[in-house]
Parts: structure tokens; sequence; C-alpha cells
């Protein structure tokens, strides 16, 4: 049975075919140099596979949270224009304009993380274009 591969059992298939059909020690280092640079360069191959896929990820994590911070930036500006037009509705009723101005307040902090989440977004995306 030839094997020209590696795979399980192959170093070991490699190994006894090497003492068997080599009479010196050289031919024994020869196919063992073989087997290792063959080996290498799977590993190497492994490792650029890896790479690619976590650049991938990161990517499409990048555009995932670009996405969602857009999406919850359009829900912010219409919470904040109600407040604005409740504001004008009824000027005279401290108790709902305490009301509105809380809520705007947590609205404008929301908008300002979701503007966080865009920035890192953009930085995460720009970082894995210029690696690609």
């Amino acid at each position: 049975m030839e094997n020209n591969y590696f795979g399980v059992g192959s170093i070991a298939y490699w190994h006894s075919w090497c003492k068997q059909n080599s009479t010196s020690s050289l031919g024994v280092i020869t196919y063992i140099s073989v087997a290792k640079v063959t080996l290498m360069k799977k590993i190497d191959k492994k490792q650029r596979d890896f790479r690619k896929t976590a650049e991938l990820s990161a990517q499409s994590m990048a555009t995932l949270a670009g996405g969602m911070a857009e999406d919850f930036n359009n829900i912010l500006t219409t919470v904040m224009g109600a407040c604005t037009l409740i504001k004008k509705d009824d000027p005279e009723n401290d108790e709902l304009l305490q009301c509105v101005a809380l809520i705007r307040a947590s609205a404008e902090h929301a908008a300002m993380l979701t503007d966080r989440l865009a920035h890192v977004s953009l930085r995460e995306t720009d970082a894995v274009n210029k690696n690609s």
C-alpha cells in the first residue's frame, strides 16, 4: 500500500517503510526530512486558513454591529422627536416635562453609546480591510 501523504497513521507508515526499504541511515533521514517538510506545509496552510476565517469573522461582527447601531440610532431619533412634540403639546405640565426630560437624557446617552459602537465597527472593518 503506497502512502504519499500525511494523515492518521501516516508517520508510522513512513517510519516502517523507511526501515524496510533503506539500507543506509541517509535514506531514512531523507524520508523523514520530506515528511517533515510536507507536514510543515500543511501546518502553514491550516494557519493561513484559520487567520482568514478569523478576519472574516471579525468583519462580519463589525458589519453586524454597524447595522445594529444604525437601526438603534433610528429608534432613538424617533424617541427624541416624540419628546420634543410632547414638550410643545403640553408645556405647562411640570410632572410630564420632568418625565420627558428624563426620557430625552436617557435617549441622548443611548445615542452616544450607539455612536461609539458605530465607530468601533468602522475601525474594525477598516483594520480587516487593511489586512486583506
